[in-house]
């Protein structure tokens, strides 16, 4: 019996103390802009969305040519693969970098998942219109595929 009065002592003692870090954890999470848009390979999607000094304009899947890197590590592989290129668009107008984490994927007609890339990035700071770019191989088949395209952008 005087462990629970101990016990509500405490509580009502530390009750107000544990609500205000209660709030302050839940205040503290990151910020994140998440979307499914129809996946148009080379073709920019609008986002013009602002948290803080940021401003993400806009995102695409572009194909590129194949780099040296892929070119020297899959010889041959080139009629089945494609290099692409996740570009993000931003201005951030504060003074220091923004770490943000990127999912971007795409995905099938029945929403199943096919390829895409996790990833963190800096946001650099005082850049007007600056694009931040993932590069990787992917099936040419997947992007013939793909009809959705996911992304999230969490600070």
């Amino acid at each position: 019996m005087s462990g629970s009065a101990n016990a509500g002592g405490l509580l009502g003692k530390f009750g107000p103390w544990l609500l205000v870090l209660a709030l302050m954890a839940g205040g503290a999470r990151a910020e994140s802009i998440k979307d499914s848009v129809r996946f148009e390979l080379d073709e920019w999607h609008e986002i013009e969305e602002e948290f803080g000094a940021i401003t993400v304009h806009r995102i695409r899947v572009r194909e590129i040519e194949a780099g040296v890197k892929s070119k020297i590590f899959r010889p041959g592989k080139s009629r089945n693969t494609t290099d692409v290129r996740v570009e993000i668009e931003y201005s951030n107008s504060s003074s220091r970098d923004v770490e943000a984490k990127l999912s971007v994927h795409w995905l099938d007609r029945e929403g199943r998942l096919i390829d895409g890339v996790e990833a963190e990035e800096d946001f650099n700071e005082d850049e007007r219109r600056e694009t931040t770019t993932n590069t990787f191989s992917t099936l040419r088949y997947g992007l013939e595929v793909a009809r959705t395209l996911d992304f999230e952008i969490r600070w």
